[in-house]
C-alpha cells in the first residue's frame, strides 16, 4: 500500500476512497488542514500539530467530530500502518467527517 486514506470510519487507498457531494467541502471548500512528517512508527510534534488544528477549526467555527485524543490515535493508527512519509490530517464543516491521507512517500521541501 503506498497510499493509506481515511474517511468517515474507513481505511483506504486514496485514488479509491471519495467525497460524498453533499458534504459542503465540495461545494465551498471550508475546511482545515494540517501536515506532519512521521519516521519510525513516530509523528514528530503530534501534539503541535493537533493544537493548530484543533485552533484553526475553533476559529471557522468548525465541529469537530473527535477528541485531541481520538485524533492522536487515528493518526498512529494510520502510521502504525504505513510506518515513515507525510501525513495530512483535517476536518471539514458540514458533514463532520474527520479525514486523513498518509501517502507514505519522503518529499524534500
Amino acid at each position: 500500500m503506498k497510499t493509506l486514506g481515511y474517511y468517515n470510519g474507513k481505511f483506504g487507498e486514496l485514488d479509491e476512497m471519495s467525497i460524498p457531494m453533499n458534504d459542503r467541502v465540495c461545494w465551498f471548500g471550508d475546511g482545515v488542514y494540517d501536515a506532519g512528517l512521521s519516521r519510525n512508527y513516530k509523528i514528530f510534534a503530534l501534539n503541535e500539530h493537533i493544537d493548530r488544528l484543533f485552533n484553526s477549526a475553533g476559529l471557522l467555527d468548525i465541529k469537530v467530530p473527535v477528541t485531541k485524543a481520538e485524533l492522536a490515535d487515528l493518526l498512529q493508527e494510520m502510521v502504525n500502518k504505513m510506518d515513515t512519509g507525510n501525513l495530512r490530517h483535517g476536518f471539514q464543516s458540514g458533514a463532520d467527517i474527520l479525514c486523513g491521507a498518509f501517502d507514505g512517500q519522503v518529499h524534500s521541501p
